[in-house]
C-alpha cells in the first residue's frame, strides 16, 4: 500500500535525516511508522502452501476448487485447514 511504501521510504532516509523530521514532512504519525516497519519485517508463514496451491491449480488449469486442492495439499504433506486454500 501507499502507507507502507512511505514507511519503507522514511526508513532509509532516516539515516540521514531525523525521524521527527521525516515523519511530519511526511504526514505520518510515528506509532503508523513503527507499525508498518513491523508489517515490513513478518515473514508470510503460508508462502510455502501458497507456492504449491498455485502449481497445482495452474498444472490442471483452473478445473480444482478447494476440496480438490485440499486433498492434494494433504498428499503432499501439507497440514492445512481447507480456508486457508
Amino acid at each position: 500500500s501507499r502507507r507502507s511504501q512511505q514507511a519503507q521510504a522514511i526508513q532509509e532516509l532516516r539515516q540521514d535525516h531525523p525521524l521527527e523530521l521525516l515523519l511530519q514532512h511526511g504526514q505520518m504519525a510515528k506509532s503508523s511508522f513503527h507499525y508498518y516497519q513491523h508489517r515490513l519485517s513478518l515473514v508470510d508463514k503460508y508462502l510455502e502452501v501458497k507456492v504449491a496451491i498455485n502449481r497445482i491449480f495452474h498444472a490442471h488449469k483452473g478445473r480444482l476448487g478447494y476440496r480438490r486442492i485440499t486433498e492434494l495439499l494433504k498428499q503432499l504433506g501439507f497440514t492445512i485447514n481447507h480456508k486457508t486454500v
